[in-house]
Formats: C-alpha cells, sequence, structure tokens
C-alpha cells in the first residue's frame, strides 16, 4: 500500500508537470493573439458575401493558434458602429508591444469611407481608432475603393503605421468585385492563398502577407476571377 500511494503521488506529480508544459506549448501559440474580424454580406439590397469572408479568417486564425475567445467577429447586424467600437475598447484593453493583432473588414466603402452595418464612417475616424500598442499589426480592408485606406484620398487620409502591415484589396478608383461564395481578392487571398498553402512560393511550408497578397494579384487578374477591363491597377501598388 506504501508503494502504491507513492506510485500515485508520482503520477499525479507527472500529469501535473504534463499539465504544465502543455499549457506553456499553448501559451506560446495562443496567448497574446488577437483579432476583429468584421463582415457584411447583406447590406443596401447586395449580397458583399463579407460574412463568408470573415468566417473563413476565422478558419485562418485558428489554425495559426488564436483562440477561439481572442477572437472578436462582427457579421452583418453585428457589425454596427457601436459594436466595432466596443471591440476595439476590448482590444486595446488586452494588448501590449508583444501582441500579434489582426483587423480584417469587408465590407462596401469608398476612397474616403467604409459601411458599417448601420452607418459610414471615415477614414479619418477608423484610423483615430486602430491606435495600438502592439509592434505585429495586420490590418486588411476588402472594400471597393479600399486604396484610399493606404494612398490618402482627397482625404490625406492613411491608415498606415509603425509596426503595421496595411493591405488593400483594390485601387483609391476601382471596385472590388463578388463571386458565388466571397469577394474575389478574398477567395485568392484567404481560401487558396493562405489555407491551402498555395502562396507557398519559397516553399518553406509558410504562406507570408506578400505570398498571398501576390498570388492573390496573380490569379485575381491572370486567372478568370477579373475581367480584363478592370486592367493592372485592380491592385494597389501596381
Amino acid at each position: 500500500m506504501h508503494k502504491l500511494k507513492w506510485l500515485a503521488v508520482l503520477v499525479a506529480l507527472l500529469l501535473l508537470i504534463s499539465s504544465i508544459q502543455l499549457n506553456t506549448i499553448l501559451g506560446k501559440t495562443e496567448i497574446n493573439k488577437y483579432a476583429i474580424l468584421v463582415g457584411i454580406g447583406h447590406q443596401y439590397g447586395n449580397d458583399l458575401n463579407g460574412d463568408k469572408c470573415a468566417k473563413l479568417m476565422l478558419s485562418v486564425l485558428r489554425d495559426a493558434g488564436f483562440a477561439s475567445k481572442n477572437i472578436k467577429v462582427l457579421t452583418n447586424k453585428q457589425a454596427t458602429k457601436q459594436a466595432f467600437i466596443d471591440a476595439i475598447d476590448w482590444l486595446k484593453s488586452v494588448e501590449n508591444a508583444g501582441s500579434k493583432i489582426v483587423v480584417y473588414i469587408v465590407c462596401h466603402g469608398l476612397a474616403e469611407s467604409i459601411c458599417l452595418y448601420d452607418t459610414a464612417v471615415t477614414h479619418r475616424w477608423v484610423r483615430d481608432l486602430l491606435s495600438f500598442k502592439s509592434h505585429k499589426q495586420l490590418v486588411i480592408l476588402d472594400s471597393c475603393h479600399s486604396g484610399g485606406a493606404v494612398e490618402p484620398a482627397e482625404d490625406g487620409v492613411t491608415w498606415a503605421a509603425p509596426y503595421r502591415l496595411l493591405m488593400s484589396s483594390a485601387s483609391i478608383e476601382l471596385s472590388t468585385y463578388t463571386t458565388a461564395k466571397y469577394t474575389r481578392w478574398s477567395e485568392a487571398f484567404i481560401l487558396d492563398g493562405i489555407k491551402r498553402g498555395l502562396a507557398d512560393a519559397n516553399e518553406d511550408g509558410k504562406v507570408s502577407m506578400e505570398e498571398a497578397f501576390d498570388y492573390a494579384k496573380h490569379h485575381a487578374l491572370s486567372g478568370g476571377l477579373i475581367s480584363d477591363n478592370y486592367g493592372s491597377d485592380f491592385f494597389l501598388g501596381e
């Protein structure tokens, strides 16, 4: 009995150590990673499919080690101005310089504004809201004329900031059109490029944002997703 007692204690200690090690491993992949995903699919009588894109990005981030509790998803009627403010306030309350954060927005837009579910907000308003401490920020805007958030339009506003990788699905002048499932750019960028890993140009087993962007640009322009009359300036930076 004495030996069994010590054996039970030993097993308990091993389980505790294993648990600590597991929590440490999970901590490296989940703790301090945060995201806000905004996707509007049904608005103004149009089917933008932004809600599907947000859910697709959600699955990509989970695969990348983001804990579900650390991801705020706002789709359709949930994606109001106040809900967006609340989500940003939550993110600011938990993130720090070492955090990895993602802000992904799919909605209708103009060169100087984006359309949340209940109202349009200016790029200036969003820029002032997106003030984070994190040194590893990814901000993606997938909307018509979304290049106005990258290269200043007449308002002189850009969402660019230190420690931020900023990506846009279209130039200031042009629109983002949709397929039956996702926006054309998101379908190539997220689904094929990142989730299916087809954008891994250097075959290192990882897909960088640059690889995913180049993949989406190439296949959207030459793969039949976008007709020729949109031209090569469909993608910002051409």
